[in-house]
């Protein structure tokens, strides 16, 4: 079953990575063209106090409903961490647009007009080279890149997020490699205890690397 944010009534992320997988691929068997953008509200301490307790509720609250109307299914949005967001939706829609409406409406909830800095980030659901189980990789990594990187984050389609993915994980293994052919590691015998007679009934073996 899906959760929903704590904050409003969008997605938590993982509730939203499985209906975005199921968007996905339904949007590929029926030949449709959607995208996801991804959303960094850059807040300060600064502007929390300066917007209130209750104008900042009211201004997540806003902005869940209005990021929910321009999904592609009127629920695929999400909030992936504090100030960052992420929606699937039709091809058509335009990110700096979609950016300006969310600036208006942090303007309109700060008393001063100020509003908030966002920055985001469209990223091309070009899936028909990948299986769906590569796909969802692709996505989950996508996200969590974006989650700790923010503004920064650089990946432009699912197909970059895959093969980033990849790349990531080859220099993984290949570390790991090195650690066995150096013998950077030291085993460990753990007893498992029967609580009845509380004598090891057998042991596990446990691998603790050096570095």
């Amino acid at each position: 079953m899906m959760r929903r944010a704590e904050e409003g009534d969008i997605l938590d992320k993982q509730s939203f990575i499985t209906a975005a997988e199921e968007v996905l691929d339904t949007a590929r068997g029926l030949g449709q063209n959607v995208d996801m953008t991804l959303l960094d509200l850059e807040v300060t301490n600064e502007d929390k106090k300066r917007i209130g307790a209750d104008g900042w509720n009211n201004l997540l609250s806003a902005i869940n409903t209005f990021l929910l109307s321009k999904s592609v299914d009127g629920q695929t949005a999400t909030q992936i961490s504090a100030g960052r967001y992420g929606i699937i939706h039709e091809k058509v829609v335009n990110t700096a647009t979609l950016i300006d409406q969310i600036k208006a409406i942090t303007q309109g909830s700060d008393p001063d007009g100020k509003g908030l800095e966002i920055t985001g980030k469209t990223i091309e659901s070009d899936i028909t080279s990948l299986s769906e189980r590569d796909a969802s990789r692709a996505l989950v990594y996508t996200i969590n890149e974006f989650e700790r990187s923010g503004h920064d984050f650089t990946i432009a389609s699912l197909n970059d997020g895959f093969d980033t993915y990849m790349k990531a994980n080859a220099q993984k293994i290949q570390d790991f490699q090195g650690f066995i052919e150096r013998l950077s590691f030291n085993l460990h015998l753990q007893p498992i205890v029967d609580l009845t007679t509380l004598e090891p009934s057998h042991y596990e073996m446990l691998s603790r690397f050096e570095e």
